[in-house]
């Protein structure tokens, strides 16, 4: 018995000489770095997501220099790489769940991100993180870069600034608005007015048609491009060294702007067509065909247009960092009810003057139907 004693006594004894700790070596070497996933408790009571991350940050394993504890130097700026470490994982965990599931903070911007920063800090005060005001943090998120300065407060998306960035992202709003939901449902309007005076027996008088032609020429070369053209510009400055059409919003605008281009020669083809007194039957079919091609480009891009509006809004959330918080719901269902309700107009008189021309035709498709389809039924008919 006495003799077992002795020996476990003399084990311990030489664990002790060699520099060794059996209880301390038991512990894993980065149990520093693990204490950051008992902190989801804290996060959910303010409003950050409740999954804890997928993998620490890093590991230190036995023998190896801790470098979490080590300085950077950067200029002037002094900071802990742990410090580092910890809030750029915080930053670009918060970032990637604003990007996929809309997660917005109560207070916008880089002080909403620094105030849930330091509650996080403050609940785990045994990892003893100071927030670095001296130098700028780098998070990539969705292809979004993010270069976030704590000590003013400010950021740059993509490598614009903050509020280079806000101005131009409205300057891009108001023109397309004011051109794809104002401008562009008007000339539609003006367009359809005088084939719609004529199938309700009510033609218009020479001077007024004229005057119609004139102002909707004006809003079609004057208003609709330049406003669309300013809005193609600074949508692509507001992204910045961002890759383009990487978002639904950058897909579906694009495709609109390249159904807006081709319109605008139609419009003129038309009208050139329209002036000639001397038309052919082959160019009244063209020009029946150009009507048709046009009539399709129009609805399209109405329809398309609807949701580029819903998405470069949530864009526009997530590149400023909740920024949306700050616009009013109500202001923006007033602005949405107004602008719906020319569109909707552009819809309604596309779609009567469409259903009276059918109407107004008459008789049956086979009537109806042009000298080549008439062939084919024919040959089909034998």
């Amino acid at each position: 018995m006495y003799a077992r004693i002795s020996v476990f006594l003399s084990a311990i004894l030489a664990t002790q000489a060699a520099g060794l700790h059996p209880v301390r070596d038991m512990l894993p070497a980065n149990h520093a770095t693990n204490d950051l996933h008992d902190r989801t408790t804290h996060e959910r009571a303010y409003g950050a997501p409740s999954s804890p991350r997928s993998e620490p940050i890093s590991t230190i394993h036995r023998g190896q220099e801790n470098d979490t504890a080590s300085l950077i130097q950067k200029g002037d700026c002094v900071f802990s790489a742990w410090d580092e470490l910890y809030i750029t994982d915080f930053l670009q965990e918060q970032l990637g769940y604003l990007s996929t599931s809309d997660h917005c903070w109560i207070i916008k911007g880089v002080r909403g991100l620094q105030e849930l920063l330091h509650r996080n800090i403050t609940a785990n005060p045994l990892n003893n993180v100071t927030i670095p005001t001296c130098v700028s943090l780098n998070i990539t998120s969705k292809g979004n870069s993010f270069s976030i300065d704590f000590s003013t407060n400010s950021y740059e998306v993509n490598g614009v600034a903050e509020d280079t960035f806000v101005l131009l992202t409205y300057v891009h709003l108001v023109c397309m608005t004011a051109a794809f939901f104002l401008a562009y449902p008007m000339i539609l309007v003006l367009a359809s007015t005088p084939s719609l005076c004529i199938m309700i027996d009510r033609p218009l008088q020479e001077p007024t048609k004229a005057k119609i032609d004139r102002w909707q020429t004006i809003f079609q070369t004057f208003v609709f491009a330049p406003l669309m053209i300013g809005g193609l510009v600074t949508g692509i400055i507001g992204m910045g060294t961002s890759d383009h059409a990487r978002t639904e919003h950058g897909i579906v605008g694009y495709i609109t702007i390249g159904l807006a281009a081709i319109v605008l020669p139609l419009y003129l083809y038309q009208r050139r067509l329209s002036s000639r007194p001397d038309l052919t039957f082959y160019m009244y079919r063209r020009m029946e065909f150009i009507n048709a091609l046009d009539f399709i480009i129009c609805q399209a891009i109405l329809v398309i247009s609807g949701f580029a509006l819903p998405d470069g809004i949530d864009d526009f959330g997530v590149m400023t960092l909740c920024g949306t918080n700050t616009i009013s719901t109500s202001l923006i269902f007033s602005l949405g009810m107004i602008v719906s309700f020319v569109w909707n107009c552009a819809m309604a008189t596309m779609t009567v003057q469409w259903l009276l021309s059918q109407r107004l035709q008459g008789g049956t498709f086979r009537d109806r139907a042009p000298p080549w389809m008439l062939k084919v039924l024919r040959k089909r008919s034998i």
